[in-house]
C-alpha cells in the first residue's frame, strides 16, 4: 500500500477496488472500467449466455443446470463454454467471430458466473448492447450499484423464471432493456471512459 501512495495516478478496473483504496486513504485514483462500444439491436426473445471455459464459468453453468430449463423459450451459448452445457434443447452456437452476434441474436442475457475477481466484460458488453439482463448475485461485481439496470437473483430457478417472463414479454424486454441502456450511458459510457483516461495521462504528463 505505501508503494501505491507514492504512485502519481492509480487506475482500477473494479469499482469495488476504488472503493477500497480510498478507504484506506488513497485519492488518486481513477475507475477505468472495460471498454465496450454501444449497439442497438432489436430486443428479440431469444435467450443467450457467452462465456469462455474458464473454471469460473463452468461453475456458473453447473449452478444453473440445477434447474430446468423452461421448455418454451429458445436459449442460445456461445463460445467455449458451450461444450460445458448439459441441456439438449440449446443451440450451443460455440465460437463466433463477430463480437456482436450474441448481442444481435439475443434480446435477453442470463449471467450465471459469480465467482472470479474484476469486472467481466460480458457484463458491461450486455448492458450497452441494452439486453434484457438476469445476473446471479456476484455477476456484476466491480460495477456501480445497478439501480434496476439488472434483475439480480439468487437461485438458478428464479434465473430461468426471470428468463421466461422476458422471452415470453416484449413489453417487459423493452423496459429492462431501456434501464441497461441509461446504465450504460451513466456509468460506462466508452467516450468518457477514454476521455477521463487521456486526461488523467496529460495530466501526469503536463506535471
Amino acid at each position: 500500500i505505501e508503494d501505491l501512495r507514492r504512485a502519481d495516478l492509480i487506475v482500477v478496473i473494479s469499482k469495488d477496488e476504488e472503493i477500497q483504496l480510498r478507504r484506506r486513504g488513497l485519492q488518486n485514483i481513477l475507475w477505468s472500467p472495460p471498454l465496450a462500444e454501444p449497439s442497438d439491436f432489436p430486443l428479440t426473445s431469444q435467450v443467450g449466455i457467452t462465456g469462455s471455459a474458464n473454471r469460473f464459468n463452468q461453475e456458473g453453468i453447473r449452478w444453473l443446470s440445477r434447474a430446468a430449463i423452461p421448455q418454451d423459450i429458445p436459449v442460445k451459448i456461445y463460445g467455449a463454454l458451450a461444450q460445458f452445457a448439459q441441456w439438449p434443447t440449446v443451440d450451443k452456437v460455440g465460437k463466433y467471430n463477430d463480437a456482436h452476434k450474441p448481442y444481435r441474436n439475443c434480446g435477453v442475457f442470463l449471467l450465471p458466473t459469480a465467482l472470479g475477481m474484476g469486472v467481466q466484460i460480458k457484463t458491461v458488453e450486455a448492458l450497452a448492447a441494452g439486453r434484457a439482463i438476469v445476473a446471479r448475485t456476484g455477476a456484476m461485481r466491480g460495477l456501480p450499484s445497478g439501480d434496476g439496470a439488472w434483475i439480480e437473483v439468487k437461485t438458478p430457478e428464479a434465473m430461468w423464471e426471470q428468463a421466461a417472463l422476458f422471452s415470453r414479454h416484449a413489453d417487459l424486454r423493452e423496459e429492462q432493456g431501456g434501464k441497461a441502456r441509461a446504465y450504460y450511458q451513466k456509468h460506462l459510457d466508452s467516450r468518457k471512459i477514454l476521455s477521463d483516461l487521456r486526461t488523467a495521462y496529460s495530466s501526469l504528463v503536463q506535471n
